[in-house]
């Protein structure tokens, strides 16, 4: 076999040794980017995706509440006069009927998934919400025996932190889902809305579409 033989298969080897690299890491490449779009889909559709929306509705159902009952206090039960016996069933109905069953909802799912929660510690958010469900059990097993001495939980529920940690991940987990998916960043990215002060009770009007829910919901403890 003379020189440039030689060196012409040498060459083609060596193009097929390189072709045969560069399509392993490209797979490699491909895998990672799908088990990190695996994951992200799985935090959005088991974790983010369902606290964000329960706690959007959580917070809509709160401002409807104090819309109707007693919407000039800015406590519900810290302002006085406190509330009348008629605004004090009102309070029973929506908090057993309404409230409870979505922060249990919201329990469930932080319970069940916490292996898709972002950070490495437990959001603090987390914490307070859970803690608060377990101290208001109490006032409601209460209020199943006819019990109506008390009304509020002894924690406070944390509204302003759930929204203010919630609503930054969810929109930073679906803009990396779309970037993932190859798409355009623009065609599905929500914009992040500048948070507007907090509003100074609880009864003041709907936030326009895009405004933080924090803002005219989650600034009192709901007591």
């Amino acid at each position: 076999m003379d020189t440039n033989t030689t060196i012409t298969v040498g060459v083609t080897i060596f193009v097929a040794i390189l072709g045969s690299v560069a399509a392993y890491l490209n797979s490699l490449r491909i895998a990672a980017r799908k088990d990190q779009l695996d994951h992200v889909d799985r935090q959005l559709r088991k974790l983010y995706g369902p606290l964000f929306a329960l706690n959007h509705v959580s917070n809509i159902a709160w401002r409807a509440f104090r819309q109707k009952y007693r919407p000039g206090a800015e406590s519900y039960w810290r302002t006085a006069p406190g509330p009348t016996p008629e605004e004090e069933e009102a309070w029973r109905l929506w908090m057993a009927t309404v409230f409870m069953p979505l922060i249990l909802r919201m329990e469930e799912v932080i319970l069940k998934h916490s292996d898709l929660i972002e950070e490495q510690d437990m959001p603090q958010c987390f914490i307070d919400l859970i803690s608060h469900i377990s101290a208001y059990k109490a006032v409601l097993q209460k209020w199943s025996n006819g019990d109506y001495s008390e009304h509020v939980s002894v924690l406070r529920f944390p509204g302003a932190a759930l929204t203010a940690y919630l609503e930054p991940q969810y929109r930073a987990l679906k803009l990396r889902q779309t970037q993932l998916r190859g798409e355009p960043s623009g065609r599905q990215r929500v914009p992040k809305p500048e948070r507007a002060p907090a509003a100074p009770h609880a009864a003041s009007p709907a936030p326009p579409p895009g405004q933080p829910a924090a803002a005219a919901a989650a600034d009192e403890g709901r007591d």
